[in-house]
């Protein structure tokens, strides 16, 4: 049976783009809290410096973005799709005309299957949209599409493309 989300699957988004939003470097994923003692006995909670840098760098550029539209933009109140691409650059020994197995690598992207987990950029990516004021919350996440990918090398192996996460939120337009 089909009902009209799913049918919403197969439409035609461009015309349902919120924002789009490019963050160059190196993805990060979103890391552990780590427990610290204080000398007088008491522990806290330390955010590695990694992800609350990248997040902040993320969350400056999101926010740029979305308020450019109107200085006074709301977050935005109903469902999104959250959409996530990473591009990493791939580790020397699937660049250049490397062999495995007895087939030369590929130089487009691929699939790639290495840290940072994909779970935990995104993670990084969603908090970052509800910092900048583009989501209430998390919660109005209703779907999500990751993608990890290595970069595409030109025949020398080396990277054509800069390491990125690109982010797209979509307007769902799903009565509820």
């Amino acid at each position: 049976m089909s009902t009209a989300a799913d049918a919403f699957l197969f439409d035609d988004l461009s015309d349902r783009v919120l924002l789009e939003i490019v963050v160059a470097g190196h993805p990060v994923g979103a890391a552990r809290p780590r427990i610290v003692r204080r000398p007088d006995g008491g522990v806290h909670t330390v955010m590695p410096d990694k992800s609350v840098a990248w997040e902040e760098h993320a969350r400056q550029l999101i926010a740029g973005a979305w308020l450019a539209v109107d200085a006074f933009r709301p977050p935005f109140p109903g469902l999104v799709l959250v959409d996530l691409l990473a591009l990493q650059h791939r580790p020397g020994r699937l660049g250049g005309p490397v062999k495995k197995r007895g087939q030369t690598m590929p130089r487009d992207r691929f699939p790639a299957g290495q840290k940072p987990d994909i779970d935990n950029v995104l993670k990084l990516g969603m908090d970052s949209l509800v910092k900048a004021g583009v989501l209430v919350d998390d919660t109005r996440v209703a779907e999500v599409r990751a993608r990890r990918l290595w970069t595409a090398i030109d025949n020398d192996g080396n990277p054509v493309e800069v390491e990125r996460v690109e982010l797209r939120v979509l307007d769902l337009r799903i009565p509820f």
